[in-house]
């Protein structure tokens, strides 16, 4: 039976302010869910965002995951921060209306 690794990281390592969040909840390898989303690691190969500072940062988690073997990333409010990876505040969205992971 395959089996597919999958790495957990904080949202914080999305920038707000990149209107990242915007372009994950449109994109058809991510699944939007509560307290983050579920990023198909294969994304990566297909970026073609018409924003360079979002498609920058999730870049740096997606090589990320490749590295590690991934096939997944959950990005979750919950979730530790990976050191290495750039850490954003989300403390002034507003619209970011969320259930942690161990809710769902």
């Amino acid at each position: 039976m395959p089996v597919i690794k999958t790495l957990i990281l904080s949202t914080a390592h999305i920038n707000p302010a990149a209107n990242t969040p915007a372009y994950l909840n449109d994109d058809p390898f991510v699944t939007e869910r509560e307290g983050g989303w579920l990023v198909n690691v294969d994304l990566y190969q297909v970026l073609m965002w018409d924003n360079d500072e979002a498609m920058e940062n999730l870049e740096a988690i997606l090589k990320h995951a490749m590295k590690l073997q991934c096939g997944y990333v959950i990005l979750d409010m919950d979730a530790d921060e990976e050191p290495g990876l750039p850490v954003y505040d989300w403390s002034e969205q507003e619209d970011w209306n969320c259930a942690p992971i161990d809710d769902l």
